[in-house]
């Protein structure tokens, strides 16, 4: 009896230290395996954060996000950057990735072949996204390449100007005098519409002239909402999409979309929506989201080309009708410092006979003279 039985705890001694081993090895195999996950991770969020510093797009939008918001709108970004299939965030509210989504489609024009629908597969605390692409790396690598070519030569001429509003100028000026307004179902949403079709509505400008700016280093952003006014290129009270642009630590507004002025008269570009303050921007349209308010405004077209009214003054109108001539568009823009000086301005031109006299001074004027009065920014535009 005494030998079985040191037999039998022998055994169960063995029985034991191999079941401790297992259990050993599971626990070594379960660390093993969190804290190679773990150095995945964390590797991935190396190379996450190094092609996100990479990027060179003005981040508005992602700079109104908190700090785990940031970082799922970082994690997608990288996916979409990368042609990753998909990634994991700790975002699990679809709600709040259709948001941050959109957030990453503002600040990021060149994006252009995502769609904006997605497919995601949610857990407790994790979602995986799943980007859809509209073309492949080699189909987008070829895109870019045209887009840099026919591009360059405005990039180089922006970024050799002195200042940022001539820059934006450049830039503004590009756009309006290469893109026509054209619904085309789908197809005129974007930069390759605008830069490389020449056919684009409202966001297909506004993300061009944002790919643009951003290039030669003037920090612009896309804005949503919809317009107050009706224009050629807008009917009133619709969805619309313009630019905010940074310049001087100050926040501006341009429509090229709005610049591009197709009216009846003949097509133009207009700067009545080149570097409009807050104050005009919300005249004319209601934002979606966020905007910036105009502390204090230092840059003018209009001042800088002595064609902005402060107080009644018919030479500037006279200065307004050489600039029309040196520039050859035969279009003279004023824009007035305040109501009463433009009641006044719009006084003598419509009884008064200002454009004739004006005109007749200056030796242009024709029978075909005409006339625009743009109230809600309280600038006058004449044709001749």
């Amino acid at each position: 009896g005494k030998n079985m039985g040191e037999k039998k705890h022998s055994i169960l001694k063995k029985v034991l230290i191999l079941i401790f081993s297992a259990v050993i090895g599971i626990t070594i195999g379960v660390v093993g395996i969190s804290y190679w996950n773990d150095v995945q991770l964390e590797t991935q969020n190396d190379l996450i954060d190094e092609i996100y510093a990479k990027d060179k797009h003005y981040q508005y939008y992602y700079s109104k996000l908190n700090a785990k918001d940031k970082d799922t709108y970082k994690r997608m970004y990288f996916a979409m950057a990368t042609f990753k299939d998909e990634i994991d965030v700790k975002e699990t509210n679809t709600e709040q990735i259709t948001v941050i989504l959109n957030y990453i489609f503002n600040d990021h024009p060149e994006l252009y072949y995502i769609d904006g629908e997605y497919e995601y597969v949610k857990e407790t605390d994790t979602l995986t996204f799943y980007p859809r692409f509209v073309m492949n790396k080699k189909e987008v690598e070829s895109k870019n390449s045209q887009l840099k070519e026919i591009t360059a030569e405005v990039v180089e001429k922006a970024k050799s100007q002195k200042d940022d509003l001539t820059k934006a100028k450049v830039i503004y000026d590009y756009i309006i005098e290469n893109t026509k307004y054209v619904e085309r179902k789908g197809k005129d949403q974007d930069v390759i519409g605008a830069l490389l079709e020449h056919e684009t509505v409202c966001a297909g400008y506004a993300r061009a002239y944002q790919l643009l700016m951003n290039q030669v280093g003037v920090p612009c952003s896309y804005i949503v909402g919809d317009s107050k006014i009706e224009t050629e290129n807008s009917p009133g009270y619709e969805g619309h999409a313009w630019n905010m642009v940074k310049i001087n630590d100050d926040y501006y507004y341009c429509d090229p979309t709005w610049g591009d002025d197709a009216n009846k008269y003949g097509a133009h570009t207009c700067y009545a929506y080149f570097m409009m303050d807050s104050d005009d921007m919300l005249r004319c349209y209601t934002t979606d989201d966020f905007y910036e308010k105009t502390k204090n405004p230092s840059v003018s077209y209009f001042k800088d080309n002595h064609i902005y009214m402060e107080s009644y003054n018919e030479n500037i109108v006279s200065n307004a009708i050489q600039l029309g001539l040196k520039n050859k568009s035969r279009v003279a823009e004023v824009k007035c410092g305040s109501q009463s000086v433009y009641n006044r301005l719009k006084k003598r031109l419509t009884k008064d006979y200002l454009a004739y006299e004006q005109l007749k001074k200056n030796g242009c004027w024709s029978d075909n003279t005409r006339y625009a009065c743009l109230d809600e920014l309280k600038v006058i535009e004449l044709y001749y």
